[in-house]
């Protein structure tokens, strides 16, 4: 039924989707020459938000600050309703090229909103002594506050300015600290001279904290409303003056019970020798956590840790460029990556990853909840100490042949590396790769994956579908093989063959359908990726229809647009 377009009060134009529209009636043109001073103030109010909010790009609020500004001198109306409207004005605060006349309109025009600040230490950063004694005024009036420091600069004013929000930033809840350039910083801010006077806190409302190449010792903070900890380092190596593990442990203390977020990368450096006993930092209501660190950093941090069952994990796990790999950091990154995924949950699905870059394991729920993702950052850069021969202990598993006697396919270090790895991740993680019952699988036609997957593949036991996000694992012979044998995924039931291309060689399908009877169905999902290209559906279900005619007669085909 065609659609209609209302352009005047019981009055519509016919309009059919997909075509121009068309031409407004001569009765209706003087509705469509109306101004600006026509408007109602809340279209304007739209307008002037979406100026504003459209240019607050990064940490700079200079572009939406002269938007706005110039927003005001389009007209009479435009004017008025952005002098009406200090939600807007309290969002644009800055120090980097501002005059005082600008600075102090801003301040006056946000009313006595909270305000939103930024500023960089760099040749731009506003100097007159004006703009800065009416931002100690304000300071009190500070809400959220971004700081940037460039490279050449040591950041003096920057630190200035976190100390007058250490004393009198009392309305202050968001916090963004970046230090540019190949550094890390220890910044004496938000402490207390004694922290273990109860009600000290003078930014009792800070609730998101990120510091980039920086950090602040904890012990000495007080922090009651914290939930939010961002700590990240993007220096290439971690550096001396690093958070060291004795600062990180400081978030034992009750205060950070409250965490919902916790971001580490990069950032801290493990002690040579982990006190057995050391203290148990417990976060029992965090959502996510992040953790990006080298394998012994992992697996220390892992060893504190106490995790709530529901919270989100990804982690990423580094090995060095500047040395061999031995069996020890395979074994610090798998018991990490172990000891990070929630043991209790029930995951029903799991996910194996492999790229030229990384490696993956993902273990998840439908509800989104307790998530655990473990990377490991594993490229052709990688070397691995050899001890002795290794060819026999790339042992078969289920009798398939040695990697290396197959297509004349040559082993890499990190092949071996990853080989080790992967069977240290199974044997410590044996209970939560037992639940899942959706296998997704994402790797090339010629990887590797399926062997050095398979410690893994010999734990999940309950897969009864398998469900590659790309085809090319349906043309790996490696992988066809390994899922041919019927001790392998003794569960099985279905396939789900992803259709993201117009050409693809399945020709490995029929043959594993014969080798599983207990395979009932195979269903082809077709992505968006065709569908957005305006596949042709009859065309593509001839192809797979010829495709299917191999397979044999129990199994049920299936077809499905996602």
């Amino acid at each position: 039924m065609p659609r209609a377009v209302r352009t005047h009060p019981q009055h519509y134009i016919p309009y059919s989707y997909g075509q121009p529209l068309k031409a407004i009636l001569e009765e209706d043109e003087a509705h469509a020459s109306r101004t600006f001073s026509d408007l109602s103030p809340n279209i304007l109010l739209n307008i002037l938000s979406h100026i504003t909010n459209s240019s607050l790009t990064g940490d700079q609020h200079l572009p939406a600050a002269f938007n706005l500004l110039r927003a005001t001198h389009i007209n009479r109306s435009m004017r008025n309703a952005a002098l009406e409207a200090p939600s807007l004005w309290k969002m644009v605060l800055f120090l980097n090229g501002v005059h005082v006349d600008f600075f102090r309109a801003i301040l006056e025009r946000s009313k006595t909103l909270s305000l939103n600040l930024s500023m960089k230490e760099d040749q731009f950063l506003c100097t007159d002594p004006q703009v800065w004694a009416l931002l100690v005024d304000n300071v009190t009036r500070l809400r959220s506050v971004r700081i940037g420091v460039e490279e050449a600069y040591e950041g003096i004013k920057a630190m200035y300015l976190l100390n007058l929000l250490t004393v009198q930033g009392t309305a202050l809840e968001e916090c963004s600290v970046r230090f540019h350039g190949q550094r890390m910083l220890r910044l004496n801010c938000f402490t207390l001279d004694d922290a273990s006077l109860p009600g000290s806190s003078r930014t009792p409302r800070l609730r998101n904290l990120e510091l980039t190449n920086c950090f602040i010792p904890f012990h000495r903070c007080r922090l009651p409303e914290i939930s939010s900890i961002v700590i990240r380092s993007v220096v290439a190596e971690p550096m001396t003056g690093s958070l060291g593990f004795g600062d990180f442990t400081s978030l034992s203390h009750p205060q950070f019970q409250h965490l919902r977020r916790l971001v580490l990368w990069n950032s801290i450096h493990p002690v040579a020798n982990l006190v057995a006993d050391s203290q148990v930092i417990d976060f029992p209501v965090l959502e996510t956590f992040v953790l990006m660190e080298g394998a012994a950093a992992c697996r220390q941090l892992a060893t504190i840790l106490q995790l709530a069952p529901q919270c989100q994990r990804t982690v990423t796990v580094l090995f060095p460029a500047d040395r061999n790999c031995t069996l020890d950091d395979a074994r610090d990154a798998a018991i990490a990556g172990s000891l990070l995924i929630a043991q209790d949950v029930a995951y029903t699905t799991c996910v194996l990853e492999m790229s030229e870059l990384a490696q993956s394991l993902k273990l998840s729920l439908p509800s989104c909840e307790s998530n655990t993702t473990i990377h490991f950052i594993i490229n052709n850069s990688l070397t691995f100490k050899r001890f002795g021969p290794l060819s026999s202990l790339l042992r078969v598993f289920a009798s398939i042949p040695l990697l290396s006697q197959l297509s004349g396919y040559e082993v890499k270090p990190k092949d071996t590396f990853s080989f080790f790895l992967w069977e240290f991740m199974a044997l410590a993680s044996k209970k939560p790769l037992g639940s899942p019952h959706i296998l997704a699988v994402s790797f090339g036609a010629s990887s590797p994956a399926p062997y050095i997957f398979s410690p893994l593949f010999e734990l999940t036991t309950r897969i009864e579908v398998i469900a590659p996000s790309i085809p090319h694992p349906y043309g790996n012979a490696y992988f066809v093989h390994l899922v041919s044998s019927p001790k392998r995924f003794p569960q099985l039931r279905s396939l789900e063959i992803p259709l993201n291309r117009k050409k693809m060689d399945l020709s490995y399908v029929p043959m594993l359908l014969r080798q599983r009877i207990g395979i009932e169905k195979v269903v082809f999902v077709v992505s968006f990726s065709l569908t957005a290209k305006g596949y042709d559906r009859d065309a593509l279900r001839s192809a797979v229809g010829e495709e299917a005619q191999d397979f044999p007669d129990r199994v049920v085909v299936e077809w499905v647009e996602k």
